[in-house]
């Protein structure tokens, strides 16, 4: 809560009006005077106007201030106090595609799933040891790959990322190795191999990338992240095996913001962890359970335009996608085990897509049986 002081001109006399948002980290109330007065007298009027953090949207005024108006005015004649609500963004079930199989459209465990500028989406099927290339309405467009350790070939292949040309990159898993693609499933290249030295990589698991193009690997289990250029060239790693600061029990998902702070799924720790792109520790949070802010098993994550962090819940006590701040702060989540719309289980892969009816990002997430492709839409709160 914030207290601001204001002197009644010609008297000494200080009135204090004191402020409040409501959720902590929603947003802010920026206070303004209406004259030009550095003091105000009684009877004098305050603006205020709430500012929403990413993910909320302003709903409503309590306590000396009632209503909807943003801004709003105050006229102050005593003590006075006023608290500014936001609401999270919702999500709604937007679309559905795939099931259980080998042919076109259909998955075998999908994992990751990535967008590129055309809205085309490319999911990872794990069993199938393939990718497949979808139209943003969830048309099949094409395939490639097969089981094997050949250019192009994959075993269980699981993160995937697309950089600004349209380049694919694919943790091909069991391989040990990253792969790179054109938009069409053309081989370009390939690094890794099984082994502990640098740029070689143990079940390598989530891939992203920052704005320079450089490629970040969630090295499974050497508990690791690894660093590398768009060609492959190792830079740079961090992490080691335990429960302290900058250390992992296993690192599955990776998200990249648009400041290149590097966020990072420590599974088993139950937590997320924030990294400067040089691996400097920032922040962590998340604990084992299943309150709000807590997971049952994390596993991918995804950073928004805004800012917003979204975690899957792949754990029996989870099958839930949660949204945070990137300061960590929980703001809202969706989902349950089933397999009707909407529900989920063992969600997996993230992405956003441009798309969505309010001109805010649709949400797109792999999960492991039924649908298995699916939508939410994010929607403005209802005021």
């Amino acid at each position: 809560m914030l207290v601001l002081a204001l002197a009644l001109a010609g008297c000494g006399k200080t009135f204090n009006l004191a402020t409040d948002v409501s959720p902590v980290g929603a947003g802010q109330i920026i206070v303004e005077q209406v004259s030009s007065k550095a003091a105000y007298n009684k009877g004098d009027t305050v603006k205020l106007t709430a500012v929403a953090n990413p993910g909320y949207g302003f709903s409503h005024w309590t306590d000396d201030v009632t209503g909807k108006s943003n801004p709003a005015t105050l006229v102050m004649e005593g003590e006075k106090k006023v608290t500014a609500h936001f609401k999270a963004f919702t999500y709604e079930f937007a679309a559905c595609w795939g099931g259980g199989g080998t042919g076109d459209g259909s998955f075998a465990h999908p994992y990751g799933v990535a967008l590129d500028k055309d809205g085309n989406i490319y999911v990872s099927d794990h069993l199938n040891h393939r990718i497949q290339k979808f139209d943003s309405s969830g048309n099949f467009i094409l395939k490639w790959g097969s089981l094997g350790n050949g250019d192009g070939q994959f075993k269980s292949p699981q993160g995937i990322a697309v950089d600004k040309d349209g380049s694919l990159y694919v943790a091909d898993s069991f391989n040990h190795r990253i792969q790179k693609f054109d938009s069409s499933g053309n081989f370009i290249l390939k690094w890794g191999s099984s082994g502990w030295d640098d740029g070689q990589l143990q079940y390598p698991r989530g891939i992203a990338l920052d704005s320079n193009g450089n490629v970040y690997v969630a090295d499974g289990i050497q508990h690791k992240v690894q660093k590398f250029d768009s060609d492959g060239k190792f830079i740079a790693k961090w992490g080691s095996e335990g429960t302290g600061n900058g250390q992992f029990n296993k690192v599955v998902g990776i998200a990249i913001d648009k400041h290149d702070n590097v966020y990072v799924v420590d599974e088993f720790n139950r937590r997320i962890q924030k990294f400067t792109a040089a691996g400097t520790y920032l922040t962590q949070w998340g604990s084992e359970g299943t309150g709000n802010g807590q997971f049952s098993q994390p596993c991918y994550i995804l950073a928004d335009a805004d800012g917003c962090i979204y975690v899957t819940d792949i754990g029996d006590n989870g099958h839930r996608i949660q949204k945070f701040t990137s300061a960590g702060h929980y703001i809202t989540k969706w989902g349950s085990w089933g397999y009707d719309d909407g529900q989920l289980r063992e969600p997996r892969g993230l992405a956003f897509d441009a798309f969505g009816m309010t001109k805010r990002p649709a949400l797109r997430s792999s999960r492991r049986a039924g649908c298995c492709h699916v939508g939410a839409k994010q929607q403005h709160p209802s005021l």
